[in-house]
């Protein structure tokens, strides 16, 4: 504190005090407020902290007593675009599987009024004309694995655009910070995509990420964290497998009980068993489901539990060689820090024939759990080495092409699949009237070639119109008339 007599520290979103002095020991800190802990300071005459937690800041004496809530207020007006009138575009139809002869599509307030013949429509005075030139028109894209707080957020977020990936779950970061970016996301123009996101990982008194998560101890701690990240906003909860098996069943139970699903990893079979017997939304880094027998993926089935399994770890280098050009690409070269490229470039050392060779077995494994039946959204666990933020999609669906998955399965998977997962199909995941305006431009066709998801043209998201080509300078395509 700034008269040097107290001494405070955060224990996962705890906030714990103690009178300075030269040696403090455990039993002399005590738990000051169960929040705030990412987001604290002292008030200048060291008699209170200043915490903020979800949406609200609170100020709590130091000598004892309730805290009292700040009266903040920042008045934002949510960013109205002009209704975007899309010409001569081929729409995607999921359920038929096929593209539209060209025809016209318009978003007004965010949201897809109507796709059709223009001809006797009443269009809105201050309408932008897009002409799509015949292109053909997806869902915006879905990756349902993504730590997307861990690097500078301008660049994941405009990274993610750039690439046609409109929405993301986030499956592990601090929560403060999602809020943040999700804030940004709804309010503004800004190049972001929509979010999704569980806040911070439960781990065991062992974490295998220091002090990032949360370090759950005992059964207690597990219920109130659960309860504290619903109360701070979180869309669901991610168990860590440092967590000990009780406390992840404790942990299953309370989000269960207070609304919120819960997801974990299945990197083994007896992983997969446990997640699906707690009712886990879905598997995660779960590659090892094709190495299971049948009753396994009959299990999957008959509980409609998704397996996400980010075949971009791990698969990085059929990836790269599947994608000879990526290295000199525009879109890479501008969204993707030169440093990665070097160190995935340098890896290389296999051809693409070596690769599928190599990797043959896990392919047919995809092929027979599609075939089965198993839901496989598209998930990429952006943020490790060599997984690119919205790159690592385009690799990662190519992965089921190469396993022989139908393209229309594919793209099914990487937009209706991440909506289905996270609660959002009424909003997201199709190209239908009355949601939201989410739309990927491409210039060839993706059900020939599911590379051709990477021929973006335009991406639109709520009706604001992004031209990849100019993100970074900053010029916006939605001010021009095409």
């Amino acid at each position: 504190s700034p008269d040097g007599k107290w001494f405070a520290q955060r224990r996962n979103s705890e906030i714990w005090v103690a009178p300075m002095q030269a040696t403090l020991k455990d039993a002399q800190l005590r738990r000051f407020s169960a929040a705030g802990g990412r987001a604290f300071s002292f008030t200048p005459d060291s008699s209170a902290i200043v915490y903020s937690a979800g949406d609200k800041v609170y100020r709590q004496p130091l000598s004892g007593g309730r805290s009292i809530t700040l009266p903040v207020r920042i008045d934002v007006q949510p960013a109205h675009p002009a209704p975007v009138l899309v010409d001569n575009v081929r729409v995607l139809d999921l359920k038929a599987g096929r593209f539209s002869d060209p025809q016209s599509m318009l978003i007004e307030d965010g949201r897809i009024r109507w796709i059709g013949d223009a001809a006797g429509q009443r269009l809105p005075s201050n309408l932008v004309r897009l002409d799509g030139h015949g292109r053909f028109a997806i869902p915006g894209l879905f990756d349902v694995h993504v730590h997307s707080a861990w690097f500078d957020q301008q660049t994941n977020e405009d990274a993610f655009i750039a690439f046609g990936v409109t929405s993301i779950r986030d499956t592990g970061s601090a929560l403060e910070l999602m809020t943040a970016l999700d804030d940004r996301s709804n309010l503004t123009t800004a190049p972001a995509p929509r979010y999704f996101y569980s806040g911070e990982i439960m781990e065991g008194t062992m974490p295998l990420w220091g002090d990032a998560f949360h370090t759950i101890g005992n059964e207690q701690e597990a219920r109130a964290e659960v309860r504290n990240l619903k109360a701070r906003g979180a869309d669901f909860v991610k168990i860590y497998p440092s967590l000990p098996w009780n406390l992840q069943g404790v942990v299953a139970d309370e989000a269960h009980r207070v609304g919120l699903p819960v997801v974990g990893h299945g990197l083994s079979l007896e992983e997969i068993v446990r997640r699906v017997d707690w009712g886990s939304t879905s598997i995660e880094h779960s590659q090892s489901v094709t190495r299971t027998y049948e009753d396994v993926l009959n299990m999957l089935v008959a509980t409609h539990t998704p397996a996400d399994l980010t075949l971009s770890v791990g698969g990085g280098d059929l990836m790269a060689a599947s994608d000879p050009g990526w290295q000199t690409n525009w879109r890479v070269l501008t969204y993707v820090p030169e440093e990665s490229r070097r160190s995935r470039a340098s890896a290389a050392s296999q051809s693409r024939a070596e690769l599928l060779e190599k990797h043959k077995d896990r392919l047919e494994r995809i092929a027979k759990a599609h075939a089965h039946g198993v839901t496989m959204p598209a998930g990429t666990d952006s943020l490790m080495g060599g997984v690119y933020f919205g790159l690592a999609l385009h690799w990662e669906i190519a992965q089921f092409a190469d396993a022989g998955i139908p393209a229309i399965d594919v793209l099914r998977s990487a937009t209706q699949g991440g909506a289905d997962l996270v609660g959002a199909s009424q909003d997201l995941g199709s190209l239908t009237p009355g949601k939201l305006g989410d739309v990927v431009l491409l210039d060839s066709d993706p059900l020939q070639n599911i590379r051709n998801t990477q021929t973006i043209w335009r991406v639109i998201k709520g009706g604001e119109v992004y031209d990849p080509a100019t993100l970074r300078p900053g010029i916006r395509s939605s001010q021009q008339t095409e």
